[in-house]
Formats: C-alpha cells, structure tokens, sequence
C-alpha cells in the first residue's frame, strides 16, 4: 500500500509557488523517475566546482582545498614527496588510473568524484 505525500506548500503572492516533501520521498520518487538517489559518494560540493572553473584548479587541487588539507597531508598520506603532489595536481585526468584511485582514496573520496 503506498502512504500519500503530504507535502508542505509554500507560497508567493498568495499562489502555491514550491512544495516541500520530506526526504525519503523524495528519493523514492527519484528512484521511479529513473535518476540515481542522492548519495555522498557521487556527489560534488559546488565549492569544488567553483575551484575548479573560478579560480582554474584541476579536480584534484578543487577536492584538496575543500577537504582543507595541505599537499603535504596529501603527500604524506599517499606517500609520495609534497613535490610530487603539487606536480599530480597540475596534470588533468581523463579517465581512472591507478594513481588517480590512490589519491581518492587519500582524500577519503571516489575516483568518479575527482573526474565529474
């Protein structure tokens, strides 16, 4: 048996201008529709978009500095010198590579997440 919405109507000029439902509907609803839910694993901060086409950062960089580490947390992390992550910040991945998982995974991210 499906429970009915009830959604919260909010108004503008006295007409119905949005609808709020809670969250699970809203991902059921996401679901029927054919979209993935929303989930952390997939999703990208604007802040990292914003790095990314406002201040010209390649993802990897855009994911640092939203994540607030330094290239030597990163480097140390990976095991690799701060010199060598400051290099692998300015290459542009086009695809998942080995090294690309291993930052990810570094950042406590996933792979899509640093090309999308």
């Amino acid at each position: 048996m499906e429970t009915r919405i009830k959604p919260q109507v909010i108004e503008q000029n006295g007409k119905p201008a949005f609808a709020v439902i809670d969250w699970h509907h809203y991902q059921d609803l996401l679901m029927r529709a054919g979209d993935k839910p929303n989930d952390e694993e997939n999703h990208t901060p604007h802040e990292v978009i914003a790095n990314i086409f406002m201040k010209d950062c390649t993802s990897i960089k855009a994911w640092r500095l939203y994540l607030k580490m330094t290239q030597q947390q990163l480097a140390d992390s990976l095991g690799v010198s701060q010199a060598r992550v400051a290099k692998i910040e300015k290459t542009v991945y086009k695809k998942i590579t080995k090294p690309l998982e291993n930052i990810a995974s570094a950042m406590g991210i996933s792979a899509n997440q640093l090309l999308d």
